[in-house]
C-alpha cells in the first residue's frame, strides 16, 4: 500500500465511519478487490487504527458535549449511558478477536454484500414507522443497552454501527438527530478501546516507511470524518435514511457482481 492508496482509504475510513453504509466493509472490500495490503497483509491492524482518525473526529467535533459529560455533575447520568452502551460491543469484540473470527469475516465478500443489503432493508422498514419523538433526556439503562447490544453486531462486516445504532434508536423512539448523536457519543468509546486492543500488534514495529502510510491514513480519516458527522446531523433533521439505503442494495448487487466476475 503506498501514501495515496492510504490517504484514499482513510477518507473512505472518515465518510462511512459515520454515514450509515458500513466503514468495515469498504476497507476490506477494497482490500480484497484492489489488492491493497498493508504491511505483510495486517489489513486489519490498518483498518482498526483509521480509527483513531475518527475518534480524533468524534471529540472535536462533540468537545463542549465531552466536556459537559466529563465535569458536569448534572450530566453524569448520561455519561453513565454512554459507557453501558459500550460493554456488550466491548466483550464481543474481545471475543471474536480471541477467535479470529474478524479477520476471516473481512475476507468474505459474499457475507458483506448480504449484510449491506438484509441492514438496508432493516434500515428502510424502521425509519418509515419511527415515531421520530424522543430526546436525549428520555435516554434509560434499557435503551442504552438495547443500542449497545445492537452495536455488538456492528463488528459483522457490512452490517454498519452508526447504521444499527442509530436504526435501534428508531426502533425505540428516538428522533433522527438523537439516535445519530447518541450513537456517535457511543462509539468514542468503544473505538478507542478497539483501537487500543490492535494497537498491541505495534509492539514488534512495522517495515521502514509504514508508519508513515498509517499516519496518513489516520489524518485523512480525522478531516472526513469530521466532515461526515457535521453532514448527517444536518441531514437527519430533516430527511430520512432512504438515500444510503438505496446505497447498501446497489453496493451489495456490485459486489456479488464483480465477486462472480473475477471468480470466473
Amino acid at each position: 500500500m503506498n501514501w495515496w492508496q492510504s490517504v484514499f482509504l482513510g477518507v473512505v475510513q472518515g465518510l462511512t465511519e459515520f454515514i450509515p453504509v458500513s466503514s468495515s466493509a469498504h476497507l476490506a472490500l477494497a482490500h480484497h478487490f484492489f489488492d491493497w495490503h498493508f504491511a505483510q497483509n495486517q489489513n486489519l491492524l490498518f483498518d482498526v487504527a483509521t480509527h483513531f482518525g475518527t475518534l480524533l473526529a468524534l471529540l472535536v467535533y462533540f468537545r463542549h458535549e465531552w466536556l459537559g459529560l466529563l465535569f458536569d455533575p448534572k450530566q453524569r447520568p448520561l455519561l453513565k449511558l454512554v459507557l453501558l452502551g459500550c460493554v456488550p460491543g466491548g466483550v464481543f469484540g474481545i471475543v471474536l478477536s480471541k477467535l479470529q473470527l474478524e479477520e476471516k469475516m473481512h475476507d468474505l465478500p459474499l457475507l458483506m454484500a448480504a449484510c449491506l443489503a438484509v441492514m438496508g432493508v432493516v434500515m428502510w422498514l424502521v425509519d418509515r414507522a419511527a415515531l421520530n419523538r424522543r430526546t436525549m433526556e428520555e435516554m434509560t439503562t434499557g435503551n442504552a443497552l438495547a443500542i449497545g447490544c445492537s452495536q455488538a453486531l456492528a463488528l459483522i462486516p457490512g452490517v454498519s454501527r452508526s447504521g444499527i445504532t442509530i436504526t435501534t434508536g428508531l426502533l425505540i423512539g428516538f428522533t433522527r438527530e438523537t439516535a445519530a448523536r447518541y450513537s456517535f457519543l457511543m462509539s468514542a468509546p468503544i473505538v478507542f478501546g478497539a483501537a487500543l486492543w490492535e494497537a498491541r500488534k505495534l509492539k514488534d514495529g512495522l517495515p521502514d516507511g509504514a508508519m508513515i502510510t498509517l499516519v496518513l491514513g489516520i489524518l485523512s480519516a480525522a478531516v472526513a470524518g469530521y466532515l461526515a458527522i457535521g453532514f448527517l446531523l444536518n441531514y437527519l433533521r430533516r430527511s430520512s435514511l432512504a438515500p444510503f439505503v438505496v446505497y447498501r442494495i446497489v453496493l451489495a448487487v456490485v459486489v456479488v457482481i464483480v465477486y462472480f466476475l473475477q471468480s470466473h
